[in-house]
């Protein structure tokens, strides 16, 4: 995976100018290791399968990764943090297709 940008429908407000984009860099092995995966799947006394989402993680990977401030993730917009967990999700998947 590579360095990703996101194009913001609510721009960032940084030392009063704006920020209409966020490069992330790739989630590297030590990202991983600190932070975690960003679904986890967990089974239930029944034997159902849940996938759960943990977005706090999501929050933490685009700290360490784009170089945002907690305050500023929190603040986007739900559609630009959508952007940021399936940049996220795929990032630290592990499957047939990932890289």
């Amino acid at each position: 995976m590579a360095e990703k940008i996101i194009e913001l429908l609510k721009p960032i407000v940084r030392d009063g100018s704006e920020m209409k984009t966020v490069t992330l860099r790739d989630i590297s092995v030590g990202d991983y290791v600190q932070i975690g995966p960003v679904n986890v799947m967990t089974i239930t006394d029944d034997g159902e399968t849940r996938i759960e989402p943990m977005p706090k993680r999501v929050v933490d990977y685009a700290v360490r990764c784009g170089g945002l401030t907690k305050t500023e993730v929190l603040g986007m917009s739900m559609k630009d943090f959508k952007k940021l967990f399936v940049w996220a999700r795929d990032g630290t998947a592990f499957g047939g297709d990932s890289d």
